[in-house]
């Protein structure tokens, strides 16, 4: 008996991992929905409130991320650098 609730149990955590995959996935195709960067967002982020080392910060490792995943979005909108 036991057997077969691990096995209902291991089943379950299949298609709620899938369902996850799915809408991590479909969040990321949203947010990065545009082939092409936008000048324009790209400066209304630079914009943003906060300090000059946190905007050069953002800006190399969201850039650094574009560029090892060979992307045009990082995967954070309203960034410095995505």
């Amino acid at each position: 008996m036991q057997s077969i609730k691990n096995i209902c149990l291991n089943i379950i955590l299949v298609i709620l991992s899938k369902i996850w995959i799915k809408t991590d996935l479909l969040k990321e195709i949203k947010m990065c929905d545009s082939e092409r960067p936008d000048a324009k967002e790209f400066l209304d982020n630079l914009k943003m409130p906060m300090s000059l080392k946190k905007k050069i910060y953002y800006f190399l490792k969201n850039n650094a991320i574009k560029i090892v995943r060979l992307k045009s979005c990082c995967g954070h909108p309203g960034e410095p650098g995505c």
